[in-house]
């Protein structure tokens, strides 16, 4: 843990580097379990859908044996622009569903217990506590500790100093972006005091020694 950070003797601490056998989630959770389940469905209807309509045409036009040539038909302006009418509601439905979700996801639910503010770059993060007035700054060989209140709201500023980086939790399931000309900001709630099992990485592959 950063030195100073833990000022109040009430405030337990929650750190990104390592293994604890406990489960960690963040708010909001359930939102996204309940988006997953709305994009597996379609997504496994539109497969059924293509596959039965491929295999039918496959067997209704196929060449047959006795030099008969299938019936031709050159369009069918019907059903094509049902065809799009349908791709287009069921995009319509996703990207709603996505960015309402994210929507609540990224709103500032409450005042912060602590502002972070992560600067990407290649090879290397770093993390600044402004109200504290401290910083963990990592290298292309050794990554900073994140280090976070549990049951506090935690709000994050990002941005990146060369190219697009991305910060992932793994076992959270959380991914947000950090551009060079613009700030991400978003807010987390660790509810578990420990170390995160698999600690967090860049997901946006940056060069040959993408930070970890």
């Amino acid at each position: 843990m950063p030195k100073g950070l833990a000022r109040s003797p009430r405030r337990q601490w929650y750190s990104t580097r390592r293994a604890v056998d406990t489960r960690h989630e963040y708010q909001g959770l359930q939102d996204l379990y309940l988006l997953q389940d709305l994009y597996l469905p379609i997504g496994a209807g539109v497969f059924i859908l293509v596959l039965v309509v491929v295999v039918c045409i496959a067997l209704r036009y196929r060449r047959r044996g006795d030099g008969r040539v299938p019936r031709q038909r050159t369009g069918a302006p019907v059903v094509e622009g049902l065809y799009a009418l349908g791709l287009a509601g069921v995009a319509a439905v996703l990207v709603g569903s996505t960015f309402q979700t994210e929507s609540r996801e990224d709103r500032a639910s409450r005042p912060a217990g602590l502002e972070i503010s992560g600067v990407a770059a290649k090879w290397r993060w770093r993390f600044d506590y402004p109200a504290q007035g401290l910083s963990q700054i990592g290298t292309d060989t050794e990554p900073p500790t994140l280090t976070v209140p549990v049951e506090e709201t935690v709000r994050f500023t990002m941005r990146s100093q060369d190219v697009i980086h991305s910060f992932w939790i793994p076992a959270l399931r959380f991914k947000r972006d950090a551009f060079p000309r613009g700030s991400t900001r978003f807010e987390l709630v660790f509810d578990t005091v420990g170390f995160h099992s698999a600690g967090g990485a860049c997901a946006e592959y940056c060069g040959r020694t993408t930070a970890i």
